[in-house]
């Protein structure tokens, strides 16, 4: 880690989230600041439920560098966490959008094209969900994620179940 992305982290970890996003604009490196900015909205999402900050610093890490897969796809997992599907199911809408963005930037991202498939069979859309299904299955070599996806299809789930069956 740079004393830039260090110096970033720290600001995130005492909740200095105004003075972090500023700082993360003016590094040299904005692929880094953009790593760091997803990689701790992620945490929020998981850890800490925050689920307005996670989506400022997403926000901010892929206009900071438009091509980091990651923040695209941590985006994605933030809208389909249950308490945002339950207040907006719009939410499922950007979560496809994200989850598209991040496989345009990196077809091969497995667990991206899994959880696309997840938000396609809950809204119905059995033949995008098992295409999505199919392409996991090919990238996989030991097919556990396959397996656990035919599952999942296999099942009529709802929205309270749905944050149980994502990938993280």
């Amino acid at each position: 880690m740079t004393k830039e992305s260090q110096k970033l982290a720290d600001l995130l970890k005492k909740a200095q989230v105004e003075e972090a996003l500023k700082y993360a604009e003016g590094m040299k490196n904005s692929g880094l600041a953009s790593e760091v900015l997803s990689d701790f909205g992620a945490a929020l999402v998981k850890h800490l439920y925050d689920y307005e900050t996670a989506e400022q610093l997403f926000k901010k890490a892929v206009s900071l560098n438009p091509k980091n897969a990651n923040a695209f796809y941590n985006m994605g997992v933030l809208y389909t966490e249950p308490a945002l599907l339950m207040r907006n199911e719009g939410n499922l809408a950007e979560a496809e959008k994200a989850y598209l963005k991040a496989i345009k930037l990196k077809p091969d991202f497995a667990e991206a094209h899994y959880n696309l498939s997840l938000v396609y069979h809950f809204t119905g859309r059995s033949d995008e969900a098992a295409l999505e299904q199919s392409i996991v299955a090919e990238s996989c070599e030991d097919g556990e994620i396959a397996e656990a996806l035919k599952k999942v299809l296999s099942k009529k789930i709802n929205r309270i179940d749905f944050e149980k069956y994502l990938l993280d």
